[in-house]
C-alpha cells in the first residue's frame, strides 16, 4: 500500500511539472524577441520566458509543428504535435521610416562633396524601409558617388534604432539647386509689358541649365514675353523681349529734329516694332516711306538725314 502511494504522489507531482497548454496561431509582436508565451497560451505565472529573436520590423516568422514539438519538450511544456501539421504565425509590426533623417544625412553628406549651397535631394525610384514603430532611426552615408556636373548621386544608408536591427540599402536620385526667383503670378498674353503685379517671389528647384533663368524681378518688370509662359514657372531669360510699342498699320506720331526745331507729324507704321528698333513708317500724304527709330508707344523719331525709300520727301511737319 505504501509503495502504491508513493508512485501515485510521485505521479501528481510529474503531472504539475509539465503545463498544460493551447497552442497559438497567430501573434502580432511588438518587440525584437519571441517569448514561450507567443507560442502557446495559459502558462502558468512564472514560466514565461524569452526564448529567440523575432522577425525584422514588418517581417514574419513561421514556427512549423517539429520547432513547436521540440521547444515544447525544451521548455517542459504539455503539448505534442503528431500530425505535423500545426504551425504559429508571428508577424512583427513595422512602419515606413520617416525620410526626415534620410534626407539629412544626405544633404549633409552631400554638401561635403561639393554640392550647391541650397538644393534639394530626389531619391528615384525610393522605397522606404520598415523599422519599429516610434522608434528614433539613425542614418548613416556610405559609400557615396556625387557627380557635381549631373548632380545625380548614389549611396550606401546605414540604418539602426534603438528597436530596429542594423540594415543597409542602396539609394540614388539626384540634387537640383534651390533658390528665391520671380516668376509670374498670373499667364500673360505675348508681347504685354510685365508689371511689378505680374510677379511673385517663390522658393523652388531650378532646371539644371539654371544660367538662363531670371534671378529678380528687375530682370523681367519692363520686359514681354516672346512666348507664353505657365504662371509659377521659372522664366527663362531667352523668352524676353522688349514689348512692342509700336503695331503695324498702327497710326504713329513722327518727331523730327532739324535746325533747332522740332517738328512732328503723323504717319502710318508698316512694320511693328520695340523701343529702339528701325522700322518703315509711310506719310499718308506724300506715300513716302522712311526709315524711322521706335521712341515710345505708337511715337518715332525721323532721322533729319535719311532719304525716303519711296516717293517723294513732301511730309507735312508742324513746327512745335
Amino acid at each position: 500500500m505504501r509503495n502504491l502511494l508513493l508512485a501515485s504522489c510521485l505521479y501528481i507531482a510529474a503531472s504539475q511539472s509539465a503545463m498544460a497548454v493551447q497552442l497559438r496561431s497567430y501573434v502580432a509582436l511588438s518587440g525584437d524577441q519571441v517569448r514561450l508565451s507567443d507560442l502557446f497560451e495559459g502558462l502558468p505565472p512564472g514560466r514565461d520566458q524569452a526564448i529567440g529573436a523575432g522577425p525584422a520590423p514588418g517581417g514574419q516568422i513561421i514556427v512549423a509543428a517539429a520547432q513547436l514539438n521540440a521547444i515544447a519538450g525544451q521548455f517542459d511544456v504539455d503539448w505534442h504535435d503528431g500530425s505535423g501539421t500545426a504551425h504559429v504565425i508571428l508577424q512583427r509590426s513595422g512602419t515606413p521610416m520617416d525620410p526626415t533623417a534620410l534626407n539629412a544625412a544626405l544633404k549633409a553628406a552631400l554638401a561635403a562633396q561639393g554640392a550647391p549651397t541650397a538644393f534639394d535631394v530626389e531619391l528615384i525610384g525610393y522605397a522606404p524601409p520598415l523599422v519599429a514603430p516610434n522608434d528614433t532611426i539613425v542614418p548613416q552615408v556610405g559609400a557615396l558617388q556625387y557627380n557635381r556636373a549631373t548632380g545625380d548621386f548614389s549611396a550606401l544608408i546605414t540604418i539602426s534604432g534603438d528597436r530596429t536591427p542594423a540594415q543597409s540599402l542602396r539609394v540614388s536620385g539626384n540634387v537640383a539647386e534651390t533658390a528665391t526667383i520671380p516668376v509670374l503670378a498670373r499667364l500673360l498674353p505675348v508681347r504685354e509689358p510685365i508689371g511689378a503685379g505680374d510677379i511673385k517671389m517663390i522658393t523652388t528647384r531650378l532646371p539644371r541649365d539654371s544660367a538662363n533663368i531670371a534671378r529678380n524681378a528687375s530682370q523681367l518688370i519692363g520686359q514681354a514675353l516672346r512666348h507664353v509662359v505657365p504662371a509659377g514657372a521659372p522664366m527663362p531669360l531667352s523668352e524676353l523681349t522688349t514689348p512692342t510699342a509700336v503695331l503695324a498699320n498702327a497710326s504713329v506720331e513722327m518727331d523730327l529734329e532739324t535746325g533747332g526745331l522740332h517738328l512732328a507729324g503723323r504717319g502710318i507704321a508698316e512694320q511693328s516694332g520695340a523701343v529702339g528698333d528701325m522700322i518703315r513708317v509711310r506719310n499718308p500724304s506724300s506715300l513716302a516711306v522712311m526709315m524711322a527709330e521706335v521712341t515710345g508707344h505708337d511715337r518715332v523719331r525721323v532721322d533729319p538725314d535719311s532719304q525716303p525709300i519711296v516717293g517723294t520727301h513732301n511730309q507735312e511737319f508742324a513746327a512745335r
